[in-house]
């Protein structure tokens, strides 16, 4: 089985070939004499040793993320990957991590609940980042919801003021009567015509000039009015008339001319009538009554022929057509004005005065034709002349002035009979006119109510589908958080045996767990539990169907942080029982007591006997930060063998502080001390610990307390104080001339554990740095 094992580990990462200008790691090479990783393999590294960059690279081969940041290498399978190329690499194998990272991405606590209730697993805490994300985008929407809301609401009443004011308008403008359908008009009717001429195929009117408005609104008014006769006239041509009349007055009559008669007309005329009642031959005198004489009615008869006779017969009977037809023009009757529909009114009016002007100027033609015929009665032997027709009736016209006029006179009152004839039709369409174009006036005003009213219902709608949509997403969030609840009995027994003690207690809820301590609800999660918590969850995902176990490779990076001894034995055997059957394992920590249970369980591993190192599946490795004038860097060494062998941190940094207060290599920069002094003092702790257990206090309390010259002692706390911090290493960035003392205070320190403990400081060196045996002298020459 363990050959098997084997050959499945060389499937995982072999090494980290390159990683240059990537955070500490400048320009590091996986070195030749470095073995690969193995199935198992432990990685030891203070912090702000590199450990978090090396956890983070491993997480995004198990995210598919691109580094790019600097330059990656690693080797899977023989073959190189590039960080650049990590999101679409598909020779990348199926990694899962565990680091500070995914710890802040497993235990979430959502809102501010009363009972307290958090979010287990990353994909879960995912989940729920996504539902308060979602949240605050529905509680976004619902607030832009509400105010949309109120807008359309506005937006509606405005329409509404607006349509029903001009619904009241149009009901006043042509509602009045009480026959009219209009009589109930309101913002319903105003509305429904507006929509109609909104669509695309109707055609608005061109507007209406108010004197058509007027005479519109004045026929929806009127009532019906009675039909009228329209005037039949047949006159003769004018101009016939005048060429008879011009012939007739040009006409003399030969005769014997008495010219008594002929200077006195009238009593010729007299004369004239008279003889009539005196042809016969002794007729006797009707006005003297004496006997006429013969040769006087002889004479008179010759004043008086036939030639004489025929002339003024022909003009008697053209005075006879004249007069008829100034008597026709003196029967033509119109119709009054007000027997006219008013908007013909002023139609009608025009072509009565034109006809009344037709009709003077025809008569005063006439008239004058009937003067100038009774003046050549009188004056038979005489040659008279007409005055010229007017130019507005040339000879022998075919139309007539007063025949025209009063055809206009008589079209007006057709359209009257008309009117009349379809007078409801004529009201509606009046109606139905104004409607039109009082609503057409009003449309501009209108469409932008309605783009009001749309665009508030379209965001309305938008909102609420957006805000269903939401809710449906978080609906299915929760319900895919509630489904991958674990039971929380079995939580607590998995929690119970990490930590060492059950004073936490996990209760499922719908979307995720309540938490208590010694029954109380646990408002804030220490970093120790968060961890414990986050890494009961990291080992169970280890079972889920996208990982095997066996096959892949599980990256541990300190999952015990912030736990007390007892507690760190516990979580260290719960994760060895959930990771010794995986395809290849990496664990990185910087706690030295978590280091040395994993590395027990490797050093304990039934390969470990084998001589050939290089079968063996459990590797150690160090980080190896230094500090050059160009900044920090970062290395990965083989495990130094002090720390390999021994059970204690101890004898690896008695190693390194004695190693460089002996040292006489020229140092280029100060910055090559970087780490010493946190080093140098985590010693002393550690000593003094050991030769002071009664003092347990500051490390300043045990120093005094130890018999050594007090200048050096003030000096080693000076030193401390200066450029170590706790168990962190800081940058030399205070006072440099104490730092250049390094190597001196390092003596020192050799000098103060020598003074107090000397059997202990003989032995310690024996170990770490043994005695160069003297050479034999050399045979003396024959």
């Amino acid at each position: 089985m363990e050959g098997c094992l084997t050959q499945i580990a060389t499937m995982g990462i072999s090494r980290l070939n390159r990683i240059k200008k990537h955070r500490i790691f400048r320009d590091f090479s996986w070195p030749g004499t470095l073995p690969e990783f193995a199935r198992f393999n432990l990685i030891y590294g203070w912090n702000g040793s590199g450990k978090t960059t090396l956890s983070n690279l491993f997480r995004a081969i198990e995210k598919k993320q691109a580094v790019s940041e600097g330059e990656i290498e690693i080797i899977v399978d023989g073959k190189s990957c590039f960080g650049a190329t990590f999101s679409s690499n598909p020779a990348l194998p199926n990694v899962r991590v565990f680091n500070r990272e995914y710890v802040e991405a497993s235990v979430f606590r959502p809102g501010d609940e009363m009972e307290p209730i958090f979010v287990l697993g990353e994909d879960s805490v995912e989940k729920q980042k996504e539902i308060a994300k979602l949240r605050r985008q529905l509680e976004a929407d619902r607030t832009s919801l509400s105010t949309a809301q109120q807008a359309k609401r506005a937006a509606e009443k405005s329409e509404d003021t607006f349509s029903t004011d001009k619904g009241v308008l149009i009901k006043n403008l042509i509602g009045g009567e009480a026959t009219s359908a209009y009589r109930n008009y309101d913002k319903r009717g105003f509305r429904t015509k507006s929509d109609v001429l909104m669509k695309p195929e109707a055609t608005v009117p061109e507007p209406l000039s108010e004197e058509e408005k007027q005479q519109l609104v004045l026929r929806q008014q009127e009532k019906a009015k009675e039909r009228l006769a329209a005037s039949v006239l047949s006159l003769e041509s004018v101009s016939d008339l005048h060429s008879d009349a011009a012939t007739l007055l040009s006409t003399t009559v030969v005769a014997r001319v008495i010219q008594h008669f002929v200077d006195n007309p009238d009593i010729a005329a007299w004369v004239e009538s008279g003889l009539g009642f005196h042809k016969v031959e002794k007729a006797t005198c009707e006005f003297c009554g004496q006997k006429m004489p013969l040769d006087r009615l002889n004479e008179l008869e010759g004043h008086f022929n036939d030639e004489d006779q025929a002339l003024k017969a022909s003009l008697d009977a053209l005075a006879e057509r004249v007069n008829a037809d100034i008597a026709k023009l003196e029967k033509i009757q119109t119709p009054k004005k007000a027997e006219i529909y008013s908007d013909m009114a002023v139609d009608y009016e025009t072509a009565v005065k034109s006809l009344e002007a037709a009709i003077k100027e025809r008569r005063n033609l006439l008239e004058e034709l009937a003067s100038s015929l009774k003046a050549k009665r009188a004056k038979a032997f005489e040659r008279l002349t007409l005055p010229p027709l007017p130019p507005n009736v040339p000879p022998h016209a075919k139309s007539d002035p007063v025949v025209d006029a009063l055809g206009a006179v008589n079209k007006v009152i057709t359209n009257h009979n008309s009117e009349t004839d379809g007078f409801e039709t004529r009201i509606t369409t009046a109606r139905k006119t104004l409607e039109t174009r009082a609503v057409a006036d009003a449309l501009p005003d209108y469409k932008k109510h309605r783009k009001a009213i749309t665009d508030a219902n379209a965001d309305c709608e938008r909102l609420t589908g957006s805000i269903n949509d939401l809710e449906q997403k978080i609906s299915k969030l929760d319900q895919e958080i509630s489904e991958h609840l674990r039971p929380a009995e079995e939580l607590n027994r998995e929690l119970c045996s990490y930590l060492g003690r059950d004073e936490l207690v996990l209760k499922a809820e719908k979307k995720g767990y309540s938490i208590t301590r010694h029954g109380f609800p646990a408002r804030h999660l220490s970093e120790g539990e968060k961890t414990a918590i986050a890494f009961l969850h990291f080992l169970k995902s280890l079972n889920s169907k996208d990982f095997n176990l066996k096959t892949d490779i599980v990256v541990i990076d300190d999952p015990v942080s912030s736990l007390d001894s007892n507690a760190l034995f516990c979580a260290f055997g719960f994760m060895k029982e959930r990771t010794r059957n995986a395809g290849q394992l990496i664990i990185l920590t910087h706690n030295f007591g978590f280091f040395q249970q994993v590395k027990n369980w490797f050093h304990h591993r039934p390969d470990k006997s084998n001589p050939d190192k290089s079968k063996r599946m459990g590797r150690f490795y160090m980080l190896d930060p230094r500090m050059t004038k160009d900044g920090r860097f970062c290395s990965i060494q083989r495990l130094d063998p002090l720390l390999e062998r021994f059970q204690s941190e101890y004898h690896y940094l008695f190693s390194r502080v004695y190693e460089e207060a002996h040292g006489t290599a020229t140092v280029s920069s100060l910055a090559e001390f970087y780490g010493l002094p946190n080093m140098a003092r985590r010693l002393l702790e550690s000593f003094l610990a050991f030769r002071q257990p009664g003092i347990a206090g500051e490390l300043s309390e045990k120093i005094e307390a130890v018999t050594f010259e007090a200048a050096k002692k003030a000096r080693l706390l000076r030193f401390f104080h200066t450029f170590s911090h706790g168990d962190r290493i800081a940058e030399p960035e205070h006072d440099l001339s104490i730092l250049s003392e390094t190597r001196d205070i390092l003596r020192d320190l050799m000098d103060l554990i020598k003074s107090d403990d000397l059997r202990h400081f003989d032995a310690m060196v024996e170990l770490v740095a043994p005695p160069v045996p003297t050479p034999l002298p050399s045979p003396p020459t024959a």
